[in-house]
């Protein structure tokens, strides 16, 4: 390994460098020169390459990569150390740095070169490929469940009029959309999948993620301020994935704030940065505030202080993924007045105010005729009454032969599809209707809750037809048919259904 020449303080005058100052600076190793305690003094520029935007100040590492560096002996013998995914920063590599201690007049300076450890990376990609596959194994039939629970616990809501049970059952509905959402972000973190952006008012979104934990923090005895001000300019991202990064920030402080005594203050609020054309969130306690060792790690997957059983790790890491796909960050800071404050930066909206009216598209006037194709029969016959609620006339199908068969005698404006049906699929009767009948196949909507199936997807991608996740709750389901009518045009009569 080449030695570069040490930095020379006697001599103000530069001189041309040496073949193995040329040699470290054209390097495609990555490397630099710290002094004893890791602190760096000078670096190649593949080591700038390497870690791009992540700390490549090693004394800044974990501690007890630190401690192990740092401990290279001086008879010029080599310790390696590995570093995990996310060590350096949120999107560490995992490296694998070798130290080699070399004198330098009376003391020595630590010689670091770092690689990526490729057999790290491999098995952190099959583990994850691996997780994606277990958990969409399970995705299916669980959104299936929830599907029938969140029907059933909506539909019992409207018939009970009793406030105290009423609200109840509103709290059953809130936990099944909360458990479909965690399905969903747990599938998200595995697979990496894109987020669906549209325009969000945050506004909007941070005031119900709060109501959400509100007794949460009532409970803990937390004062809450916001400052959400409407008029601010909206995002381009997802509303359930932006109001989850709400939550798990709100929720961490509130955990962290157990530790100290009252008053126990949290704040969340909104503003914007008009230079940079940013919209920012914080999220502030006054809590103990975050050890530096712990800050290191913070946003890593698995990472969590909490007690076992108590937490997952995954909330922030989470949160990281989400902010950076919409072309966002977020940072976390010690609040000199004490506690901690998470900030996070998210890019408006170019289509601001106008794109999220244009994608509010009125219903039609007048009723529809909609089939309903799915063979679980409890969550049809759900469809059905919500479908009837809104003046339309619903029919039933359990598979797509029974659906082509209703088609053949009569015109349906909206075709409401199933994919896994015990007869004829979603699939297969879309292929059939693009062969036969073009203009029913234009006008289906498909509905599943095998969301993370790629050949499905790739289906879908081909149809160019759009696809409603399960579980979904009503005002989404009936806001999306409406939508559907509203480009379509109603062409049916209203009536009973067969």
């Amino acid at each position: 390994m080449p030695e570069p020449a040490a930095p020379d303080t006697d001599q103000p005058r530069r001189r041309p460098p040496g073949l193995g100052e040329l040699a470290f600076e054209r390097s495609p190793l990555a490397q630099a020169v710290t002094d004893g305690g890791l602190r760096r003094l000078r670096c190649n520029p593949a080591w700038t390459a390497l870690f791009g935007g992540q700390s490549a100040e090693p004394a800044h590492w974990p501690d007890e990569a630190v401690t192990r560096l740092a401990a290279a002996p001086p008879d010029g013998s080599t310790v390696d150390v590995r570093l995990a995914p996310g060590a350096t920063g949120p999107d560490g590599p995992a490296l694998v740095v070798t130290a080699r201690a070399v004198r330098r007049g009376r003391g020595h300076v630590l010689l670091l070169s770092a690689r990526r450890d490729e057999a790290a990376i491999d098995a952190a990609a099959e583990r994850a490929a691996a997780l994606g596959q277990l958990l969409a194994s399970i995705v299916h039939e669980l959104n299936n469940q929830l599907s029938t629970i969140l029907a059933q616990t909506q539909l019992l809501r409207r018939l009970i009029r009793n406030q105290s049970h009423g609200g109840r059952l509103d709290r059953v509905v809130e936990a099944a959309r909360q458990s479909a959402r965690i399905v969903t972000n747990l599938l998200d973190l595995a697979r990496r999948r894109p987020i669906r952006r549209t325009p969000v008012a945050m506004a909007d979104v941070t005031g119900r993620a709060v109501e959400l934990v509100r007794g949460r923090l009532e409970r803990a005895g937390v004062e809450l301020a916001t400052d959400l001000p409407a008029d601010l300019p909206l995002v381009a991202g997802d509303t359930t994935g932006l109001g989850q990064i709400v939550v798990n920030l709100v929720t961490n402080a509130c955990d962290a704030l157990a530790e100290v005594p009252q008053p126990r203050r949290l704040s969340v609020a909104l503003g914007f940065d008009a230079d940079a054309r940013m919209l920012e969130l914080r999220v502030a306690d006054n809590g103990p505030g975050i050890p530096p060792a712990i800050m290191k790690r913070i946003f890593q997957p698995f990472f969590t202080t909490k007690p076992e059983g108590m937490g997952t790790g995954l909330g922030l890491s989470l949160c990281v993924t989400q902010v950076k796909e919409l072309g966002g960050s977020i940072t976390v800071s010690n609040r000199p007045e004490g506690g901690a404050e998470f900030l996070v930066r998210l890019p408006v909206s170019a289509g601001d105010q106008a794109a999220a009216a244009a994608a509010a598209m009125p219903r039609p006037a007048g009723g529809a005729a909609i089939l309903v194709i799915d063979d679980d029969q409890a969550l049809a016959r759900y469809i059905q009454s919500l479908l009837r609620r809104e003046g339309h006339a619903a029919d039933l199908a359990g598979d797509g032969v029974d659906a082509l068969r209703r088609i053949d005698r009569r015109r349906y404006d909206l075709l409401i599809s199933d994919i896994h049906m015990a007869g004829m699929d979603g699939a297969t009767l879309f292929q059939r209707l693009e062969r036969d009948d073009p203009e029913s196949a234009a006008r289906i909507l498909f509905m599943t809750g095998d969301i993370a199936n790629p050949e499905l997807e790739q289906f879908f991608l081909l149809a160019g037809r759009p696809v409603i996740a399960k579980p979904f709750d009503d005002e989404r389901f009936l806001s999306v048919v409406a939508q559907l009518l509203g480009r379509t045009g109603s062409r049916s009569p209203p009536g009973s259904a067969e």
